[in-house]
Parts: C-alpha cells; structure tokens; sequence
C-alpha cells in the first residue's frame, strides 16, 4: 500500500493541482463590477476556496514572482504582490467540474475544510494568533485527502479501511509531499493532517486540531464536538456559524449542501476527547517491551491503546477496534492493577493515559515482580516522553 502510494505521489508531483470553483472567479468578477476591488474585498472572496488559496501560495512563493525567496504566508500578501489582472487570470481556471462536485465525499471534504477553516480564523483572533495563518493552515490540513479523492479515489477507499493511526500516516506523507512541491510555508506543513502523529500538538497546532475536528462533526450530522477548546460558548458558535452563512453564498450549491450552515450549534453539546497521537516508534517500542515481560513472566500479552475515545488492539495480525468499556477505567488510574487472572499496566504517553499492556498471568504478583512491573512503567514512560 505505502509503495502504491509513494508512486502516486510522484505522479502528482508532477501533474496534479487541486483546482479552484468557477463561482469564485464569478463572484471575483462581479466584485470588480460593483465596487472597487480592494485586497480585503477579494482576500475574504478567496479564503472560501481551498484551490485558489493552493494556487495562490505556488505562484506567489516561485521562483518567477518571488525571486528573494522570502515566504508568502498569507493571501493578502500574495494578492497585493500579484495584483487584480493576475489573480483573475488564475481565477480563470483550471476549475472543478460538475461531475468532480457530485462526488458526494468529495463535495463533504471540501466543505470541512472551508468550515473548519472559518471556525480556526475566528477561535483565533479570541486567543491572540494570527487569524489569516490559523485559516490557511486549517483550510489546507486535508490536501493530502483532497487530491486522493479527486485524482485516485480507490486509493482514497483503501486507505480508509486501515486503522486510524495507519491511515494519518499515509494522509500526512501525501500531504507533505505536495505541499514542499507547492512551496507552501512551514506553519501549514505542520498542520498538516496526520502530522499530529509526529509531532503533539501546540498552540496553533491545537487550535486547527480542533477546528477541524468541529467542522467534520457539524458536516456529518453530530454537532461542533470540541468546541470548548475553541469558544468560550455556544452562542458564539452560532455566530460564527451564521457568519458563514451569510459571507459563503457565492459557493456551488454542492458545497452549501454539505455546510449544513442552517445548523443551530445550540441543539448540540457534547465535550470529546481527541488524541493522544501516538507515533509508529510509540508502539514499536511498547510491543517490544510487552514481548519481554511476557517471555521473563511466562504469560500471554495483549496490547491496547487508544485515540480520543476509541480503542484498538494490536496483535501480530494487526490492529482492530476494541470496545472501550472493558479498558478505559484501567488505563484511567494509572496503576498496575491485578484483576481476574490479568495484569494491567496503563502507559503514558506524553502525560497523557495512551497505552494498556495486559499480562494474562495467574499467579499472585509477588512484592519484587510488582516493583519490577513499576519500573518497567516508568522506564517506558521516559522513553516515550523523548519521542
């Protein structure tokens, strides 16, 4: 499967463009017909289009319109650098098709991404961060999955039948690849989707994390989950829900359909949990050690670990999820627990309760296993926090 996917992301490289909507290069027109096209004007009609925006940041970070080599992080700069001809031109095309945006899962991932984006730019002027940057980084966190669906969509299809872990990896390693051919700035780089398996998020990080993770939630029917970690209320996720509605209009009917921006954040009200993120070298390195404990104890191990509220087993066959009822409360404690013929030792990652190793061993621990088992514990939970 990686081996596929390396091979596509080198046809892409070369080929592929994430295209922007014909409504937009309408909307930008109209614009220059009844007003004077200011940058604010033409910067608020582009941010709503994840294409544009893409073939905006190329050309404005090339060779040709920018030959310093100093970055073009933001919209407005790169429309005040190119000017009004410019961008219509490359408004002009290439565009979505019809037939692209009947594609129901594409259509719906477009609109996450425009709605999470909206959510990201507003959640951030309230917390002090550069409000154009939080918007791009989250308008362009699932590029990786935008040009599978548009260009190879039964890669997309197998890509979702792998473990949620699995699947960021391969998202983030074709979203990586496209945005260092595209010259995109570092800050979206590292907001890319997956990228949260490699690197625990921080302050902006966090911020687009969970504005995604909103987004997708209101797109697929269950309410803006998360969205404590953004607005201080619900009100104010109404408002900005009818922001949208009002500043978005312009937009193909396919995409306003998938918003569902007639929503009332109000009916919702769910508090989730996402993440930890464990990394591929995480659970490496635990199955190793569960391998030793269970060959030095004579026991059978099993290894559980978990993201936001679900839970999967790793075995040699794989990973597959878990119900989460029969795990939670001993990976909550974060003690070793001996209970009915098993060992339980909840695992930290990072702080955060992430791994469960079980030791299936019938006898009673003895005084110098469980101090052994302790140290185990803890050796293992500095290891990882260097990850």
């Amino acid at each position: 499967m990686k081996a596929e996917i390396l091979r596509l992301i080198n046809k892409y490289k070369r080929t592929a463009n994430l295209p922007s909507f014909k409504e937009t290069a309408l909307a930008l027109e109209r614009l220059r017909l009844e007003y004077h096209p200011t940058t604010e004007r033409m910067v608020r009609i582009i941010l709503l289009d994840p294409g544009l925006c893409c073939q905006l940041l190329r050309t404005g970070n090339s060779v040709f319109y920018n030959p310093m080599g100093l970055p073009m992080k933001t919209i407005s700069r790169v429309v005040s650098l190119l000017g009004y001809e410019n961008l219509k031109n490359l408004a002009k095309g290439p565009h979505f098709s019809d037939k692209d945006l009947k594609d129901e899962e594409l259509a719906r991932e477009l609109a996450v991404s425009i709605l999470a984006a909206h959510f990201a730019g507003k959640a951030a002027i309230k917390k002090g961060i550069n409000a154009e940057e939080a918007y791009l980084a989250t308008l362009l966190k699932r590029i990786g999955r935008l040009v599978l669906l548009l260009y190879s969509p039964e890669y997309f299809q197998k890509i979702k039948t792998l473990s949620p872990r699995l699947r960021k990896e391969i998202l983030y390693v074709v979203g990586e690849k496209l945005a260092k051919q595209w010259n995109f700035p570092e800050f979206i780089l590292n907001n890319l989707e997956g990228r949260e398996v490699f690197i625990r998020p921080k302050r902006l990080e966090h911020l687009c994390l969970y504005a995604d993770f909103m987004a997708a939630g209101i797109v697929a029917g269950k309410g803006p989950l998360g969205w404590e970690n953004l607005f201080r209320s619900l009100e104010e996720v109404d408002e900005a829900i009818r922001n949208i509605s009002k500043n978005a209009s312009h937009l193909p009917s396919e995409i306003l359909k998938q918003l569902k921006i007639e929503t009332s954040a109000k009916v919702f009200s769910p508090n989730v949990e996402i993440g930890p993120f464990l990394p591929e070298e995480a659970l490496n390195l635990a199955q190793k050690v569960l391998k030793s404990l269970s060959e030095e104890l004579s026991a059978d191990g099993i290894l559980i670990y978990r993201e936001g509220e679900n839970f999967f087993m790793v075995d040699s066959e794989g990973e597959k999820p878990v119900r989460q009822e029969s795990f939670k409360r001993f990976l909550a404690t974060n003690e070793i627990i001996a209970y009915d013929g098993q060992v339980y030792i909840p695992i930290a990652f990072h702080r955060v309760p992430a791994i469960l190793l079980i030791l299936k061993y019938q006898k009673p621990l003895s005084n110098e296993e469980l101090y052994g088992l302790r140290f185990v514990k803890r050796t293992l939970e500095d290891l990882l926090e260097k990850l």
